[in-house]
């Protein structure tokens, strides 16, 4: 029944974006609760209220355990939007040190991201708790979304072992009220 829902025009989509939002966020609690992150995806995927989320966090949660990182098996998996594996893999790749990236997309009443593009930290002396974006990294990704018909809707970053939320440190930097933001579904 979940995949035939899941295809309804207009109200599939709607459906999806909602289940997926709950189980990033239900991920994110759980993770940064210090819950391990098999027993995470087991426990979100059976909370999901979907079959096919369920199954695809099966399947991630298997893959990992043998191996492969997390953004591997959640990119191949068509119930998730691409940008979330490819901010998960920029995080992967950069720990222990903290990582940015740049969200490119649309811009209106809501941000939708549809890429990301990664940007280096130029801080040497503390990479693992601070974060300087390369500002040619920033010109380098602006330059790209306005080839592309896109800007910079926002920008991310890691605590690869601390909070996920924004440090005041963070808050200074932004200058600004965190944005909504929607992440586009392929």
């Amino acid at each position: 029944v979940d995949p035939m829902r899941l295809r309804i025009p207009v109200f599939g989509a709607l459906m999806k974006k909602v289940a997926v939002a709950r189980v990033t966020r239900n991920l994110a609690t759980m993770v940064g609760s210090g819950v391990p992150i098999l027993r995470a995806l087991q426990v979100v995927g059976a909370t999901s209220g979907n079959w096919v989320i369920e199954s695809a966090l099966t399947r991630a949660g298997e893959a990992v355990r043998n191996g492969a990182t997390i953004a591997e098996p959640l990119a191949r998996e068509k119930v998730f939007p691409s940008t979330g594996p490819q901010m998960i893999a920029v995080g992967e790749k950069g720990y222990p040190h903290e990582i940015c990236g740049l969200m490119l997309g649309k811009s209106g009443g809501t941000r939708v991201v549809t890429e990301i593009f990664e940007c280096g930290n130029l801080n040497k002396l503390k990479p693992e708790t601070r974060y300087d974006m390369d500002p040619k990294d920033y010109l380098r990704g602006e330059a790209l979304a306005r080839q592309k018909g896109l800007e910079v809707v926002g920008i991310f970053h890691s605590h690869p072992d601390h909070p996920d939320k924004a440090s005041e440190t963070d808050r200074q930097a932004a200058g600004c009220q965190t944005p909504e933001i929607a992440i586009e579904h392929d």
